[in-house]
């Protein structure tokens, strides 16, 4: 009778492996207009799409199989073809069909966390639309050099921003058992202060510790609490223009603005002329800008810097996203800035416009000529 026993709890563990190894996703994608090829599973990282998976297209038609720990955002690309459609991957039978002039509005069916994206995406494509709209009006304004206009437009912009920042907040705040609000809010991060951003992941239900995206922002908070304001400034060494070493703690005795930027960062070059304007108001006075750059072709850099004026010292180690200053002061957004006194305490962040130059009048007031 233990014989028997023993046997029927070894037949039961080994379905329960059985079962517990058929559980995955299955992906079956039907897209019109293309007839052979590849499609690639791809996520973004420091910048970057990586390569996960990919299958065969046949005739259109092609099958991923695997499994994940937790619903993720990834998205599918096509051999040869611009786009791509996102698709939350998650343990069930899903599917994805479309057309490939049409792969933003392909249908995918299957997936709960799709579903409740889909849902949050519809809820904000009028200010999504808005967005592009005023996006697209500032860079005309730009280009007629109509700076009336454009700040106009700015203002606009930012106002549609805090809105979407607050629909964001209340989205997650009501809904801290779903992944898709922790995907927004990682996604999203770089809105949030570190104060807003520690509220917002402490608020998050302990069934999302598992997924990636409740740890990456836990990772984040510890980030931007070890560089808050009264922190002191953590130190790192780049190379400069011409290969040369330059230290941090090189610039004490000064008060310094870290730079972050990039050739390629349209509001990183909008925003260089006001930069330019503080260091040749303040230089004498004990002022100075250490220029960080996300960039990855040496040239371009080199360009950017000349045609901008950019007359302080710059440094780069041409890793794009990856750059290891930009992880050490999670920076995920760029223009970014940090502010060190002399003793390289860290007194503000992020200082754009007219912010960075009434804090500049506020440090330097007694010596402004």
């Amino acid at each position: 009778m233990k014989k028997l026993i023993s046997l029927t709890v070894l037949i039961a563990l080994l379905s329960s492996c059985t079962m517990e190894q058929e559980k995955g996703y299955v992906i079956n994608g039907s897209i019109e207009g293309i007839s052979n090829g590849k499609v690639y599973v791809v996520t973004r990282k420091e910048g970057a799409w990586v390569n996960l998976d990919s299958a065969t297209i046949a005739e259109g038609i092609f099958q991923l199989k695997g499994s994940v720990d937790f619903p993720v955002l990834y998205s599918l690309q096509f051999e040869g073809i611009r786009g791509a459609v996102p698709v939350f991957f998650e343990n069930a039978d899903i599917s994805v069909t479309g057309k490939v002039e049409e792969l933003g509005e392909a249908k995918i069916v299957g997936s709960e966390a799709q579903a409740e994206f889909n849902a949050y995406m519809q809820s904000i494509d009028k200010t999504t639309q808005q967005k592009y709209d005023i996006y697209a009006l500032y860079r005309k304004a730009k280009e007629a050099e109509d700076a009336e206009l454009s700040k106009s437009l700015e203002k606009e912009m930012d106002d549609l921003e805090k809105e979407e920042k607050e629909f964001i907040i209340n989205y997650a705040m009501e809904n801290n058992k779903s992944v898709v609000s922790a995907y927004l809010i990682r996604r999203n991060s770089w809105m949030f202060d570190l104060e807003e951003l520690e509220s917002l992941t402490d608020n998050f239900d302990q069934s999302l510790d598992a997924s990636d995206y409740v740890s990456e922002l836990k990772a984040r908070v510890k980030i931007l609490t070890r560089v808050a304001v009264g922190k002191p400034a953590v130190g790192f060494t780049m190379n400069d223009t011409s290969g040369n070493p330059v230290s941090l703690s090189s610039f004490k005795g000064k008060y310094l603005l870290v730079d972050f930027w990039a050739y390629g960062c349209a509001p990183c070059r909008a925003e260089n002329p006001n930069v330019v304007a503080m260091y040749q108001l303040f230089k004498d006075q004990g002022f100075d800008v250490l220029g960080v750059s996300f960039d990855t072709e040496k040239e371009q850099w080199m360009a950017a810097i000349h045609e901008d004026n950019l007359t302080w010292t710059h440094v780069s180690d041409l890793q794009g996203w990856g750059n290891a200053a930009g992880k050490i002061y999670g920076i995920n957004s760029i223009p970014s800035n940090v502010l060190l006194d002399p003793e390289q305490t860290i007194i503000a962040k992020n200082l754009r416009g007219d912010d960075l130059n009434k804090k500049l009048e506020e440090i330097f007031r007694d010596d402004i000529p």
